[in-house]
């Protein structure tokens, strides 16, 4: 699991998601198993840049970050091939580490039916 450093400020914490996908993407946010926040509609499941709390608030907690992507438009045939050119990239800032950029790691990939949809998890221990 990542980690990222919070203080004891009230300074926002904010996060952005950047999805590329050949299929249909989504992204939700999670706070200690909570949905705060979720990818615009169209937006291919970018986030931009958006709160999810304050240090202070956050510390302690886990914020996870997942997006589901919808492959059923491909062919089956094809669908491996897809997903191989998703990619997933995460940014965290507003602690005293400043912006952090995160890669999605393939373990934390989880492939749903004939590899029709794909769920990508980014949990980040807030310390």
């Amino acid at each position: 699991m990542s980690s990222y450093k919070t203080d004891q400020s009230n300074k926002q914490i904010k996060v952005t998601i950047w999805v590329i996908s050949p299929g249909d993407a989504a992204s939700l946010v999670f706070v200690d198993g909570v949905q705060t926040l979720e990818s615009p509609d169209n937006f291919g499941g970018n986030v931009p840049p958006s709160k999810v709390g304050t240090n202070k608030l956050l510390n302690g907690s886990v914020v996870e970050l997942t997006t589901a992507i919808d492959l059923t438009t491909i062919i089956p045939e094809n669908r491996k091939q897809a997903i191989e050119m998703i990619r997933v990239t995460y940014a965290i800032e507003g602690g005293p580490e400043g912006k952090k950029l995160l890669a999605s790691n393939k373990s934390n990939w989880f492939v749903i039916g004939d590899h029709e949809n794909i769920f990508i998890k980014k949990p980040i221990r807030m310390l």
